[in-house]
């Protein structure tokens, strides 16, 4: 446990009152956020959100909502997180870190159901085609077509959650390491002095 105090000795001029400003450090180290490089990392977290959110709409359109509720939730849980990572990079502040690390933790908990999800959805549609296929039901070439489709969309949507819960997973570290009290303070003393005549 280290303890750092800097003081100036430096005596006002004659007749001049002394004009002290003290100003302690901040103990908690918000420059470990920025290791992460946040900027990036939110702009990241923006496409794969947009990109899961309208991977929602063909699984509505083929499916049901229910299916697709989880790609909706992501994607906007993810693009609010890639927004609060994108503002804290210029203006860190202890409320932007606490609310960048909240809301990773929800989204970390929010990709673990939709890993789940998107692994049902996969293997219903799997189960459906090797049922078409193993009792010879003559479709349309366009619904074996859609069912391949509705798998690879839930395959792909599977993957980016995935990536994004990783990254999530990495800027929690670097925010809860941001948020840990230091014991190292630092107190920095300044006098002003008018210029002399």
């Amino acid at each position: 446990m280290m303890s750092a105090t800097v003081v100036t000795n430096a005596a006002p001029a004659e007749g001049v009152e002394d004009q002290e400003q003290k100003v302690l450090g901040s103990t908690k180290p918000l420059h470990r956020f920025l290791r992460g490089h946040p900027k990036n990392v939110g702009v990241v977290m923006v496409t794969l959100g947009i990109s899961i959110f309208l991977m929602g709409f063909p699984v509505w359109l083929a499916d049901s909502l229910s299916e697709s509720i989880i790609s909706f939730l992501l994607g906007v849980l993810f693009i609010t997180c890639g927004i609060i990572f994108i503002l804290s990079e210029p203006n860190i502040t202890k409320q932007l870190v606490t609310a960048g690390f909240a809301l990773s933790i929800v989204s970390i908990l929010g990709v673990g159901i939709g890993v789940y999800k998107y692994i049902y959805c996969i293997s219903y549609a799997a189960y459906e085609l090797y049922y078409d296929m193993e009792d010879n039901i003559t479709e349309e070439v366009y619904v074996i077509y859609s069912k391949k489709q509705y798998g690879a969309v839930q395959a792909l949507s599977l993957f980016q959650s995935l990536l994004g819960g990783a990254i999530l997973i990495v800027m929690a570290v670097f925010a809860r390491a941001a948020l840990q009290t230091s014991n190292t303070r630092a107190v920095v003393v300044m006098q002003t002095q008018p210029p002399a005549e």
